[in-house]
């Protein structure tokens, strides 16, 4: 809780280790997409923790098995807000997409999509593989931060890897809002 419109929504990690995962499960993970996934899995968020209280953080969760927008869904919901995301800015690992069009995908990706029935609006434009890496519960995931706008440019500076992904409005009818 606490995220306020006008911050900006910082994730850590890219995404995906779920439909990697997946893939290596049936033999067709890159060599390239595996090694990725395991340095995001194994890569600890404690410099990105210590590191946000440094930059005036007003909300915080780990993206894990609930998957991005089931996390932010919780943020949201616990804050009154609404997030945006852009989805052109979320980093993802190597090769998820073209992985999740031949269909490695976890039953959380229905899971995820029923948790969160009602409270998210995906515009035209975001891909069916988006949105289901967008679902992708994630193994070790990074952390989904929201900032003030000051903090999150000089976050994302000190932190190798965040990117900024969104920002929080005012709640409106659905808490998540993917462009």
């Amino acid at each position: 809780a606490g995220a306020k419109p006008g911050d900006l929504l910082v994730l850590t990690k890219p995404i995906g280790t779920g439909a990697i995962n997946t893939a290596v499960k049936n033999g067709i993970a890159s060599k390239r997409a595996e090694e990725a996934a395991i340095t995001a899995m194994t890569t600890s968020a404690a410099t990105a923790s210590k590191e946000m209280l440094k930059h005036g953080v007003n909300a915080c969760t780990d993206v894990t098995g609930f998957g991005l927008i089931g996390h932010a869904f919780e943020m949201a919901a616990a804050s009154t807000v609404t997030l945006e995301i852009d989805s052109a800015s979320v980093p993802l690992l190597p090769d998820v997409l073209e992985l999740i069009a031949k269909g490695m995908l976890t039953r959380g990706d229905r899971n995820n999509r029923d948790y969160v029935e009602g409270e998210y609006n995906f515009d035209r434009g975001v891909s069916a593989e988006m949105q289901s890496a967008l679902f992708d519960p994630q193994t070790a995931g990074g952390l989904l931060i929201s900032l003030p706008e000051a903090g999150a440019n000089e976050f994302v500076k000190a932190v190798g890897g965040a990117a900024i992904i969104g920002t929080v409005r005012s709640k409106s009818s659905h808490l998540i809002e993917i462009q």
